[in-house]
């Protein structure tokens, strides 16, 4: 008997069934060994196998998987280059001649719209968003800067006392603190606030 050989390549045959309208099958035969395809079969194993049916709108919906695959993937490296439209928007946030250490900077826009807000960095800086997302949408703005002291403890008179303004009150509101800016910027802003 002649010794079966590892060396050849398998030899394979694919027939489409094209017997039903309704549903088709791939089959696939070999006369190669299975051991040389490195499968093991049972006992009760075919000697040769056939791939689980498919229909034929299947074969037809492949295609239209892999276009809609793109189109998500292009969505995607849109919004990872900048696609929300909004504009960078940085600065530093000054009392006196010295950086204020904490508070907040709020952007409103002029006619109205989505406003933008940042928090004070322990250097003074800080960087505006608009919502999750940095940055804010092209367009005038009037900004707020407020900063607050520690919490008071609470009293039988004040049960749930406000922290008191550190920054004059003017600056807390938009339309009285008299900074304003025009995004898209030409450079990072300086908001200087004077002391009480």
């Amino acid at each position: 008997m002649e010794s079966p050989s590892f060396n050849r390549k398998p030899k394979a045959r694919v027939s489409f069934n094209r017997k039903s309208k309704a549903r088709a099958s791939l089959v696939i035969q070999t006369t190669t060994p299975a051991h040389a395809f490195g499968l093991r079969l049972n006992d009760d194993s075919p000697a040769f196998g056939s791939a689980p049916p498919f229909t034929q709108g299947d074969i037809m919906r492949k295609p239209r998987w892999s276009f809609w695959a793109l189109v998500a993937l292009a969505a995607t490296a849109a919004a990872g280059c900048g696609g929300s439209g909004l504009e960078s928007v940085s600065g530093k946030v000054l009392l006196g001649d010295e950086p204020l250490t904490k508070g907040n900077v709020s952007f409103h826009r002029v006619g109205g719209g989505a406003m933008g807000t940042a928090v004070i960095q322990s250097d003074g800086s800080f960087t505006v968003k608009t919502g999750a997302q940095g940055g804010l949408a092209p367009g005038d703005y009037l900004i707020a800067v407020e900063a607050r002291g520690p919490m008071p403890a609470s009293t039988k008179e004040d049960p749930e006392p406000i922290p008191p303004l550190i920054t004059p009150q003017k600056y807390a509101n938009p339309k009285t603190s008299g900074f304003k800016c025009t995004v898209p910027l030409k450079e990072p802003l300086v908001l200087k606030l004077q002391p009480q």
